[in-house]
């Protein structure tokens, strides 16, 4: 196991000779954002919740160095940033049960049917996202797309694992650059927050 430097950015080459907990050298709560882009969040969530390990996700570099250039010494110490996508982090390097969280905001709806394959939000990653979470671990979603969130909703509703519950009061406090600009534009945002069975439910499911 190497020291990892907080806000260094990460690649999947790196991430094999280690553990999600050797990144951080400590057993705290883990939580992860997939697709953090500029940062915003984790800029806002991390120094609010400093006993939380929190992992943020970005496929693009150039967007994810910018993140990091923002957060330095900013008491982020607690995020590890990785530039990958997210499906071999969730198939290979999270341990089943190893999430207390994970947040998707505002993620690229794609909307054309023929690109529908790269959405984040689909069967294959909601079920390594389950996987990933420990039981009672919470999923967080946030869109500015209608059509969208009616498809996320649909999904998850009919899921019998997965719990509609209150949005937290302290993670609405916290928002992305999106969101506020969105909102300034009196647009709608569409926010839900799911929890996922405990052990002995789901073994009755």
């Amino acid at each position: 196991m190497r020291y990892i430097k907080p806000l260094s950015i990460l690649t999947l080459g790196e991430l094999w000779e280690q553990s999600p907990k050797d990144l951080f050298g400590n057993d705290h709560p883990m939580e992860l954002e997939i697709g953090s882009g500029r940062g915003d969040f984790l800029m806002s969530w991390a120094p609010a919740n400093p006993h939380t390990n929190i992992v943020g996700v970005e496929r693009n570099l150039p967007i994810m160095r910018r993140a990091a250039n923002k957060m330095r010494g900013g008491g982020h110490g607690n995020v590890r940033l990785i530039q990958a996508d997210i499906l071999p982090l969730l198939t290979d390097w999270f341990p089943a049960g190893s999430l207390d969280a994970v947040h998707v905001y505002f993620p690229d709806p794609w909307p054309k049917n023929k690109h529908a394959k790269r959405r984040i939000f689909n069967n294959l990653n909601l079920s390594l996202i389950e996987r990933a979470l420990k039981p009672q671990g919470f999923f967080h979603l946030r869109t500015d797309h209608a059509l969208y969130f009616e498809e996320m909703m649909g999904v998850m509703d009919g899921l019998p694992q997965w719990s509609p519950i209150e949005i937290p009061e302290t993670l609405l406090e916290h928002k992305t650059a999106f969101e506020l600009r969105f909102e300034g534009l009196g647009q709608p945002i569409f926010r839900r927050s799911y929890q996922l069975a405990s052990a002995d439910s789901e073994q009755k499911l």
